[in-house]
């Protein structure tokens, strides 16, 4: 049951990123202002109210380690790859808040990655004509 919930999840994503990208979908709208600023925030509360505090502080030690391992693997990434790809050619000097907030979703996941791009004042543009 998990595993068709999870199947129908990737496909109607995928279908909005396509339908995005071919201008079928606007790149900004207030409603996703709206999903962004109410809905996102409440998402970890949520997801704490269903965590296992014990098992997760029994287990956490060697996971801390792990995470903060790969972690700092990201962000070595991001700006090994800052320097080697020419953002600012297509994103100007807003290019290292770009950077961030996909070393941040990379790290913590779409949460992390909104919450980085809204703290940062990220411009939506579509280059889709």
């Amino acid at each position: 049951m998990f595993a068709r919930r999870l199947f129908v999840l990737f496909h109607v994503e995928g279908l909005a990123l396509g339908l995005a990208n071919v201008g079928l979908l606007p790149a900004a709208s207030p409603a996703y202002s709206t999903i962004n600023g109410a809905l996102v925030p409440l998402a970890v509360p949520l997801l704490l109210f269903d965590a296992d505090i014990v098992r997760a502080l029994r287990d956490g030690g060697r996971l801390l380690l792990c995470f903060s391992l790969g972690a700092l693997a990201t962000v070595a990434g991001t700006l090994v790859a800052a320097r080697l790809v020419p953002l600012a050619s297509q994103l100007g000097p807003d290019a290292w808040k770009v950077a961030a907030a996909l070393a941040a979703r990379h790290i913590g996941g779409a949460v992390n990655y909104v919450a980085v791009a809204e703290e940062l004042h990220v411009k939506v543009r579509s280059n889709v004509e």
